[in-house]
């Protein structure tokens, strides 16, 4: 297989071509006309199996279903009767918290265990009842410990390191609760450690009360406070950002248009804190949150270009301005690229319409909010999507404030040569390619022949053996 990995703008710079016989090629590349050239050497497309510009990309591990992502890791402060259980699936988090006990009925519960246990083995021989003893005192002592350090700490976290000025950003999808519950809440939190009595933030929903600022030692915030918005309610967007002495709290509908919601001053934090997801019990025997985008650095959407996406795979990450059966009219025009309205399967406005989340058997409308609304598409032009429902009759609805993402007929991904990866985003499944020192000419079936600058090209690789 033919793999072309190439990294940053072209210019006469440093990096590395890996051959098919297992040979590295250091120096500086650039493109030929059908070779790649290496500090001279011109190496035919048929030798390579990669390209390497800049510093050498690292290799990514393989995912494994219902892992964590890389750095987060499941915590329980307090004494819960189960621990936190976490799911990853395409994105979304759910986390399923279990019931805080009390230190003196923890302490009831495990003395008749072991009377019971005792009873049991009355008949077995004195060692084995001298180890049951032992390992009774252990459990006791283990208890009591932790009751002195963690009695005010009663939360079940997906914490991640976060280091320096940062922020940790989520969406809150839903929380439920057992039936007349409703004292538990999630959210997010910052933390100066996972110890005992650590300073904290969080910005946590609770059922029907809005959304809650706390900050301060401890579950009951010692030297902090708390601030509320009673008027939001779940699906809502958290974020809690941390600056040179301040922590600042956020809250938004779409996770693009922020509301700052309150400014904690005088904070000192370690430069390596915590920072994550979390679901603060109340006595509810279960609560289970589901978070989605979650994430911990910047406090950012990644940029985004919108995105026209093929009914045969293909994606085009251009601003578009008006979209038809007879064709699609982008904002800026690319010589060769042509594309018409009735080879569009989903027209993609916003980062938060992440491809699980859009169905393929169905059409109509994403909505920022993450409902779904049933139409066939009708247009779109001057920012408005058109529909035509059987129950609504045509209806508009704004891009910037209230589509992420329109379905106008399923994705089927069809035999290509070459998948051409772009750093605008697009992905390109071509029938045909031709290396030059421009760029990569490509062929794209329902898109035209257009040539891909090298400053866009982020990976070539062959789908052909």
């Amino acid at each position: 297989m033919i793999c072309l990995v190439l990294c940053g703008a072209f210019t006469l710079a440093g990096g590395e071509v890996w051959l098919r016989d297992g040979a590295r090629l250091p120096g500086e590349i650039k493109l030929a006309d059908g070779a790649v050239e290496v500090n001279g050497r011109c190496v035919p497309v048929a030798a390579v199996r990669a390209i390497h510009w800049g510093e050498l990309p690292r290799e990514i591990p393989k995912t494994v279903a219902g892992a964590l992502p890389a750095g987060w890791k499941a915590v329980d402060l307090g004494m819960h009767k189960q621990p936190l259980a976490v799911a990853y699936d395409r994105g979304q988090f759910t986390m399923e918290a279990f019931e805080v006990e009390n230190p003196r009925n923890r302490m009831v519960r495990i003395q008749q265990e072991f009377v019971a246990k005792m009873r049991a083995m009355q008949n077995l021989p004195l060692a084995e009842r001298r180890a049951a003893m032992a390992a009774f005192r252990k459990e006791v002592t283990a208890m009591k410990r932790q009751q002195r350090a963690q009695v005010t700490d009663a939360y079940s976290m997906l914490t991640h390191s976060l280091k320096g000025d940062a922020a940790v950003m989520a969406r809150l999808d839903g929380l439920e609760t057992v039936e007349g519950f409703r004292a538990s809440q999630a959210g997010v939190f910052l933390r100066a450690g996972l110890g005992a009595q650590e300073w904290a933030a969080s910005l946590t929903m609770q059922g029907d009360q809005g959304v809650t600022f706390r900050w301060g030692v401890g579950r009951n915030g010692r030297g902090g406070g708390t601030k509320r918005l009673p008027q939001l309610t779940a699906p809502v967007w958290l974020k809690l950002e941390r600056g040179a002495g301040f922590v600042m709290a956020y809250v938004s509908d779409d996770g693009l248009k922020w509301e700052l919601m309150h400014v904690v001053e005088n904070v000192r934090l370690p430069a390596s804190a915590q920072a994550g997801l979390l679901i603060s019990m109340g006595r509810e025997p279960k609560a289970t949150a589901r978070f989605s985008h979650a994430r911990v650095g910047d406090g950012k959407l990644p940029t985004f270009n919108p995105q026209v996406v093929l009914a045969n795979g293909t994606v085009v990450a251009r601003a578009f301005e008006d979209v038809s059966e007879a064709r699609v009219r982008f904002a800026e025009s690319l010589e060769g690229l042509v594309v018409r309205g009735e080879d569009v399967a989903r027209l993609v406005f916003s980062p938060l319409a992440a491809v699980e989340r859009i169905p393929n058997r169905r059409t109509g409308v994403l909505l920022r909010s993450g409902d779904f609304v049933d139409g066939e598409f009708a247009g779109f032009k001057d920012g408005r999507i058109t529909i035509s429902s059987v129950l609504f009759g045509k209806k508009e609805f704004a891009v910037e404030e209230e589509a992420a993402a329109v379905v106008l007929r399923p994705v089927r991904k069809r035999t290509a040569a070459f998948e051409v990866h772009c750093a605008d985003g697009s992905v390109l499944r071509v029938s045909g390619l031709k290396l030059a020192p421009a760029g990569a000419q490509v062929d794209v079936p329902a898109a035209g022949k257009f040539v891909v600058p090298v400053k866009n090209l982020s990976t070539i690789r062959s789908l052909s053996e």
